[in-house]
């Protein structure tokens, strides 16, 4: 049995995402796939579930490479074998949102920090 391609990871110095962080981005994901999926106007959306849009081959390579990925050529080359990914519109939702929670994530990560360095000099 042929073993599933796996991306390598984009950057390696990006930071690792927790897995509160990934269930979080999870959840706005799978929201994404479904809307897009429920938009198909296909017989497959009629008769298959939502996960279909980003199986879970696929799923894996995006949140192994998820903090990595800072374009929409970048998310290209993480889903180069996603069904779906010439379809200008889905790459651009999915890039965004990508974005925007990466920039969330930055963001939270940046006051924790802070708040980390206020509690060790308050010590």
């Amino acid at each position: 049995m042929a073993k599933a391609l796996q991306m390598p990871l984009l950057q390696s110095d990006c930071p690792r995402l927790t897995s509160n962080m990934i269930a979080d981005a999870k959840r706005a994901i799978d929201h994404f796939a479904t809307r897009r999926w429920l938009k198909l106007k296909t017989v497959c959306m009629c008769h298959l579930p939502s996960v279909c849009y980003l199986p879970s081959r696929i799923q894996h390579n995006l949140f192994q490479n998820f903090h990595a990925i800072h374009s929409r050529e970048g998310l290209a080359l993480v889903l180069f074998d996603w069904e779906f990914v010439n379809l200008e519109d889905n790459l651009y939702g999915l890039f965004d949102l990508i974005h925007k929670i990466n920039t969330t994530l930055d963001e939270n990560r940046v006051v924790k920090k802070l708040n980390q360095s206020t509690k060790a000099q308050e010590n």
